[in-house]
């Protein structure tokens, strides 16, 4: 997670080694690429910073559906059913949060539709990470990647927000978003065991 975080910063050179320093052998990793989340302004209002975190979810899970329907490995399938229906929950926690602030749809306007959770463009994502996303490790990793990104991003709106109700919001997200990495790491870890 600590790596997924400094990554999203900007820093380009970070390994995650399992092991540890000690079982580092010189050679550099290779895993899914990184974007930086360059859409945001920093000057969405509290109401957009909702919906565009309600779009990011539901694009997420919609990408997890997709996924779905190009695997027959039953393993995978459950795996992307249970990530589809964690992004339904956190869609769920903030369609309610917005009608309790009373928006609605005309605060969308703004929404970029083809942009997944963790702010990557859906196709280029796809496309350069297609080999991961072929085995229920690959997309774990995968999966992660985008949960920490998606951290980073509640984290970083939550600081810009000046609504008190909206900056809670944006932190308990975020808190979820740990939440589903803490998930993913177990699910992961018993897959290298």
């Amino acid at each position: 997670m600590a790596a997924q975080l400094l990554l999203g910063k900007g820093f380009k050179e970070v390994y995650n080694l399992k092991g540890g320093i000690k079982a580092w052998n010189g050679h550099k990793a290779a895993g899914p690429r990184e974007f930086h989340l360059t859409f945001i302004t920093k000057d969405e209002k509290p109401q957009q910073m909702l919906m565009l975190a309600y779009h990011l979810e539901e694009a997420l899970r919609v990408f997890y559906l997709e996924l779905l329907e190009r695997t027959e490995d039953h393993e995978l399938v459950g795996l992307l059913k249970d990530l589809a229906a964690f992004e339904e929950q956190h869609k769920n926690r903030v369609m309610q949060t917005c009608q309790d602030l009373g928006i609605t749809a005309s605060d969308t306007e703004h929404i970029q539709e083809d942009i997944i959770e963790g702010g990557f463009d859906k196709k280029t994502f796809l496309r350069d990470n297609a080999p991961y996303l072929t085995s229920p490790s690959g997309v774990l990793t995968v999966a992660m990647m985008l949960e920490t990104q998606s951290l980073d991003l509640y984290l970083r709106l939550a600081e810009e927000v000046s609504d008190n109700t909206a900056r809670t919001f944006l932190f308990a997200i975020a808190d979820e978003e740990k939440n589903h990495l803490a998930v993913l790491g177990q699910l992961l870890e018993k897959r290298s065991e």
